[in-house]
């Protein structure tokens, strides 16, 4: 039997297979009757209660601050979700959406400059929801940005040119700040093991971290069935060429393997810390923080965090940037 929608007056199905008895799903799996059964809809009518988040990850509680994100975001609201449902031109007042006419199940709430913010109608007629200001800019539309989330689309690298790369929006105070931590997630996909010249070797990502072009530009592979990576020092020319191979921060191969691992598993835990004229790079191994190695700048300069990434897919998630982190690692 093929898919068929639930509407609010008769159930659906999901796709199934039958003999008269048994009931499969298209995957193989056996299930039953009811199991294929799509009940059919509940309309509702709810209150969207949203709260507003800034870049830096702090609650909006400024009244004024809010009236301003009101003003920007009214009749520019969207949701889809469940049942190919989508409503667009939603309008907000006092922090509240109205929403009529929408049945029960999964949604997504969108509006501009924040990251999506999933919510589930079912039987209340208010909903809490939270939108995160989005913490960086995207270069280009390779680059998607989600809250406190950036991802670099996989794409062969062409000229060796960066896929993309997004700029953090940082803290106030944080651009002049001598002691700054920066900490993600980050994780790889999108890979191609069966080309290893074409592919493999071009799995770059990079962090640059002052307005002077001083960070960490990393190389994170898989090879004859050893993870590897390597970290190496970021400069003005890496902006340009995503193949530019500077002096070794950390050259150990194979002993920092576990980063490739990680990333290609759940994600690796990322953190750089500026401490006055020195940037250091530290990731979690799983069972603690470990130094990979620094880079020096001038204490003049300011920070600059920008997030690059070319062939493999690259994930940054989690942002925060905190000023005057104390404890490190």
């Amino acid at each position: 039997m093929e898919y068929k929608a639930p509407t609010p007056t008769e159930p659906g199905n999901v796709a199934y297979y039958t003999d008269g008895e048994h009931y499969w799903l298209p995957n193989g799996e056996e299930t039953t009757a009811d199991g294929v059964v799509l009940a059919q809809l509940v309309e509702r009518s709810i209150t969207l209660n949203v709260t507003f988040f800034d870049a830096t990850g702090a609650q909006v509680t400024d009244p004024d601050a809010l009236s301003s994100i009101y003003a920007a975001l009214n009749g520019k609201l969207s949701i889809r979700g469940s049942y190919g449902y989508t409503v667009e031109g939603l309008s907000i007042a006092d922090g509240s959406v109205a929403v009529n006419e929408i049945y029960e199940g999964e949604y997504t709430l969108s509006a501009e400059g924040y990251g999506d913010a999933d919510f589930t109608v079912g039987t209340d007629a208010a909903v809490s929801v939270s939108l995160h200001a989005n913490r960086a800019t995207a270069s280009n539309d390779r680059v998607s940005v989600n809250g406190d989330t950036v991802t670099i689309a996989s794409q062969a690298m062409q000229n060796n040119a960066w896929t993309g790369s997004a700029e953090l929006v940082l803290p106030e105070g944080a651009e002049d700040a001598q002691n700054v931590t920066l900490e993600m997630t980050v994780k790889i996909a999108g890979l191609n093991p069966g080309d290893f010249w074409g592919w493999t070797a071009n799995q770059r990502w990079a962090i640059k971290m002052t307005d002077s072009n001083v960070g960490f530009y990393l190389w994170s592979w898989t090879s004859d069935g050893v993870d590897k990576s390597h970290i190496r020092e970021f400069s003005e020319a890496c902006i340009s060429n995503a193949m530019q191979e500077n002096g070794d921060v950390n050259a150990d191969e194979p002993g920092i393997g576990w980063m490739y691992t990680a990333m290609a598993g759940e994600g690796l835990q990322v953190r750089v810390v500026r401490d006055g004229t020195t940037l250091t790079m530290y990731a979690h191994n799983g069972t603690e923080w470990v130094n990979l190695g620094s880079v020096t700048c001038t204490a003049e300069d300011k920070l600059d965090i920008v997030l690059y990434g070319v062939t493999a897919e690259w994930t940054f998630s989690d942002i925060t940037v905190t000023v005057g982190m104390e404890q490190q690692a």
